[in-house]
Parts: structure tokens; sequence; C-alpha cells
């Protein structure tokens, strides 16, 4: 999902000059940029934060997330992938 707001982003023109592109600047540029300036993608804005929420938890910490927030975030994810792509 993050590499495909990135492809996004690039693909809209909007890029960093540094090219560095941090996990809380695509999720600030996107939701700026591709969803409240240029209403690409309106309603998705909090798709990568939740995501990567919940990656984090499941990831890093030894709480488990459910079997219905792991189906809602593949849902999320596809959801927003079919979009860009």
């Amino acid at each position: 999902m993050f590499q495909a707001v990135l492809v996004a982003l690039i693909y809209h023109g909007v890029t960093k000059p540094d090219e560095s592109h941090s996990h809380e600047w695509v999720q600030a540029t996107f939701a700026s940029e591709l969803v409240w300036k240029k209403k690409i993608f309106p309603g998705y804005q909090s798709h990568l934060m939740n995501i990567q929420r919940r990656r984090n938890t499941a990831d890093y910490e030894s709480q488990r997330i459910s079997r219905k927030h792991a189906e809602r975030s593949f849902k999320m994810s596809k959801e927003l992938i079919d979009k860009i792509m």
C-alpha cells in the first residue's frame, strides 16, 4: 500500500527534492495533495495511517491484532491499491 501510494504521488508530480520518502511524508503528502487539494482519492486520507498503526502493533508489540482488524486492513489496502492502479 505504501509503495502504491508513493507511485501515485510520483505519477501526479508530487516528490521531495532529496528523494527520501518517509512514511510520515508519504502519509501527510498523500492526504494533503491527492486527497484534499487535487481530490483524486477523496475519502482515503486516513487509510495509510490506520494500516501502519495496525501493522506496527502486529509486527512490534506483544499483543496481536484481531482477525477482524486484519481482514479490514486487507480490504482497505486492496481497495486503495485497486483505485491507484
